[in-house]
């Protein structure tokens, strides 16, 4: 089953300024389909809380140049980099410090993804789901 909604993969611009890695931002590529790479966590998914937790390898890539700007170019990875879909909180577009990377949306639109994990699992279809990100670009 499809199920699209506005989100966000980019780090706020706290973590482009301070990557978590030397290697620079992890930027989760757009225009693929990442099969089984995440898993439902009611708990415990990210910091404790409910989550899709990143369980498979995915292609990244890294920027590493620390201004406001993310560059969707450069040298393709294959990583499990934990970046975990979660809500952050209420505040809209403004990521700041919300994530490094990980993707997500505000409150009411994760419940959503949520409500939808559970019913699959219910189903006894399973708790693996996969991840298609489309960059607004493409719209």
């Amino acid at each position: 089953m499809w199920n699209c909604r506005e989100g966000t993969t980019d780090a706020g611009l706290y973590y482009r300024m301070n990557p978590m890695r030397i290697e620079g931002t992890a930027i989760i590529q757009h225009g693929i389909q990442h099969i089984g790479a995440y898993t439902y966590m009611e708990v415990g998914g990210h910091k404790g809380q409910e989550a899709f937790r990143q369980t498979e390898d995915m292609l990244y890539w890294r920027d590493a140049n620390r201004d406001v700007y993310l560059n969707f170019t450069g040298k393709t990875i294959r990583a499990n980099n934990n970046t975990n879909g979660h809500d952050m909180g209420d505040a809209g577009n403004l990521v700041n410090n919300w994530s490094a990377g990980c993707w997500g949306a505000i409150r009411k639109v994760m419940d959503k993804f949520y409500l939808l994990a559970k019913l699959q699992i219910a189903k006894g279809i399973g708790a693996k789901f996969s991840f298609a990100l489309l960059h607004e670009d493409n719209f």
